[in-house]
């Protein structure tokens, strides 16, 4: 049987797709490490799914809204760790404040406690001793004694502080002399301390004329 010159070139075209298929359909082989593999973009048109999961836009590239996902998620760790590390210090610093605070009010418990012990300590004296009024002067009788965990400081003073500032003015307060005359009201302060925190306890010593004893008020 002879075959035409146009059958013998349709057996050898078809002949030719048997051993190379890619080059029968017009592709190109991608070479890599001495081995040919198709590039999957020029099977698939645009907008097409690979079996990677990679998605193809328009020209056989992933889509924008695809290569955008990264940044968003990068943007969005940025942000969370800002906010945890402004938290973080937000928190540290509330810390510190509390702290603090909680120093201030303890050693503010402590100081009162040491100032009105002193005021205690100078009402017994003066109630157990008749002659305090000349024994002790017009003025500071203690200065930073120590007790517990602090130190009080004792003044004694003729007269009252009428305007309430701290002091007792001279004339017009007090006469400046405790043993002048017994019926002279006589003001007794106290200051407490513990570390840099102070408390003042005050008491006025009134004599009672009738029956020559002393009111603590």
């Amino acid at each position: 049987m002879r075959l035409t010159s146009s059958e013998m070139f349709n057996v050898s075209q078809t002949l030719d797709d048997h051993r190379n298929p890619v080059a029968s359909r017009g592709l190109k082989p991608a070479a890599r490490g001495g081995r040919s593999l198709l590039r999957p973009q020029q099977f698939l048109a645009p907008g097409r799914l690979l079996a990677s999961g990679r998605f193809l836009g328009h020209g056989g590239l992933p889509s924008p809204e695809r290569r955008r996902r990264p940044a968003v998620a990068l943007m969005l760790v940025l942000i969370t760790t800002v906010t945890a590390a402004i938290l973080a210090t937000a928190f540290l610093s509330s810390q510190g404040t509390a702290i603090g605070i909680a120093t201030n009010v303890r050693d503010y418990t402590k100081a009162r406690y040491v100032a009105e012990s002193g005021l205690d300590f100078a009402l017994a004296y003066v109630a157990q001793n008749t002659t305090w009024r000349a024994d002790r002067p017009n003025g500071t009788w203690v200065t930073s004694m120590a007790f517990g965990e602090g130190t009080f400081t004792i003044v004694g003073e003729d007269g009252l502080d009428t305007d309430g500032n701290g002091t007792i003015a001279v004339p017009a307060e007090g006469d400046g002399d405790l043993s002048d005359d017994a019926a002279d009201l006589m003001t007794l302060t106290v200051t407490g301390t513990v570390g840099s925190t102070t408390h003042v306890a005050r008491a006025v010593i009134t004599p009672v004329a009738s029956t020559g004893s002393l009111l603590f008020v």
